[in-house]
């Protein structure tokens, strides 16, 4: 299963809880590619746990780079801080695509 992580900038990532939220590691595939720092938390986390992981080059505006990761992905994770636009325009667009997300917004990673 291919899974987007998408991420408001400064805000880190639960790295601790992903054991817990993502299927069986076989079955998975992380997709990133919208923010520099959180895509790092996430390709750094797919090192670590030997999982499976797609990056897609940002080059074009952020919003058509959350079009490209949401498109690839079976299942969409967004960790949003309540205040970002560009975190909430892949809100709105999970909802136009029709795509299986799940929004968290309050957590803490401590």
């Amino acid at each position: 299963m291919n899974i987007a992580i998408i991420g408001t900038y400064g805000l880190p990532l639960p790295l601790d809880d992903f054991k817990k939220i993502l299927p069986k590691p076989k079955d998975t595939k992380l997709i990133f590619g919208t923010v520099p720092v959180v895509d790092k938390q996430v390709w750094d986390y797919a090192l670590k746990h030997k999982l499976k992981y797609f990056g897609i080059v940002p080059r074009l505006t952020m919003t058509e780079n959350i079009r490209n990761v949401i498109q690839e992905a079976d299942k969409v994770l967004i960790f949003w801080d309540g205040k970002s636009e560009k975190t909430a325009s892949a809100i709105a667009e999970c909802i136009t695509m029709k795509k299986d997300f799940t929004l968290y917004t309050t957590y803490s990673n401590s």
